[in-house]
């Protein structure tokens, strides 16, 4: 699910879930898009909604589509209807925003957590993911990964940002809707804060066997959103907007590879340290002795959280 907004702005974007059992239909998830006007501090601010919507066997996709969209529209007090957008962009998409100076600072929130997964499953996923779009090359890092209590609310409105970009749990996140990110853009394209909601009352695994929502997958795309993209329309990219159950799409594709470029450009080279020769001596014909330095004194190597008593 996309929300992306202009100005001072949220913006929210996800993937929708398939089933869990392998002996279900196969999923079938259908691309919307809805413009709205949202209540800010200053009145109204647009706010784009992109929408990934599972459409179960049997169903017709345009009256699921509209019964999702009416959801989201409800899900959000004083928005207005401003008229429908297209679907899911050609190839990569720019959300709106990047981050200044390339970097974002992120924690987790574990409460909430579901017993399908560990406190160091997710958090060795969440680091695998942000290292994988790290790794990519571009002038952007996700840092930090620190424990939190701060709630990732910002997906409830504008009052809800507390300058902390948080992941975690929210039950019951929307009917198909796996999980979300909100941004606030605020001053034009600059973000300022990011919350990505997870849904607890889904089925994760880490498994990479097993026929449900990997959420290494799912964190991977979410924090695609995170850093400025939006969905692509490329099938093997992570951040094309569709997902199965049991897919792993762990590794950025070239078309995600493209995106993070056009939006930050190639990391610099770091410079090689190079040597200095020291210049030799002229020999002297009678050198004069001298006496050896007295041993200097031993400073003790300091280690945070370790005592040099």
């Amino acid at each position: 699910m996309l929300f992306a907004l202009a100005g001072t702005a949220l913006a929210t974007l996800g993937f929708v879930r398939g089933s869990a059992d392998s002996s279900a239909a196969p999923l079938h998830v259908a691309g919307a898009s809805i413009d709205l006007l949202v209540p800010d501090a200053e009145g109204m601010s647009p706010l784009r909604i992109q929408m990934l919507v599972e459409v179960p066997a049997g169903e017709r996709e345009d009256d699921v589509v509209a019964g999702a969209i009416e959801e989201t529209i409800a899900s959000i007090p004083g928005a207005i209807p401003a008229g429908r957008a297209g679907g899911v962009s050609a190839q990569f998409k720019a959300a709106g925003w990047v981050w200044e100076p390339g970097r974002m600072v992120w924690s987790y929130n574990d409460s909430g957590r579901p017993q399908d997964l560990t406190t160091n499953e997710v958090y060795e996923a969440l680091l695998a993911a942000t290292g994988t779009w790290n790794a990519a090359g571009a002038a952007f890092q996700f840092t930090g990964g620190y424990p939190t209590i701060a709630v990732p609310s910002l997906c409830g409105g504008l009052s809800n940002a507390d300058q902390a970009n948080t992941l975690g749990w929210w039950p019951a996140i929307g009917a198909n809707v796996l999980a979300r990110t909100c941004t606030v853009p605020a001053n034009g394209p600059i973000a300022s804060e990011s919350d990505i909601q997870f849904d607890s009352s889904r089925n994760w695994t880490l498994d990479p066997e097993a026929v449900a929502i990997d959420f290494h997958s799912v964190s991977l795309h979410e924090l695609g959103h995170v850093l400025g993209l939006g969905h692509s329309s490329t099938r093997n990219a992570v951040m094309y907007g569709s997902y199965s159950a049991g897919q792993l799409k762990r590794e950025l594709e070239t078309d995600d590879l493209a995106g993070i470029y056009d939006l930050y450009g190639a990391a610099s080279p770091v410079p090689s340290s190079t040597a200095t020769a020291s210049p030799t001596p002229s020999p002297t014909s009678s050198p004069t002795p001298t006496t050896p330095p007295l041993p200097l004194a031993q400073t003790p190597l300091f280690v945070p959280g370790l005592s040099t008593n």
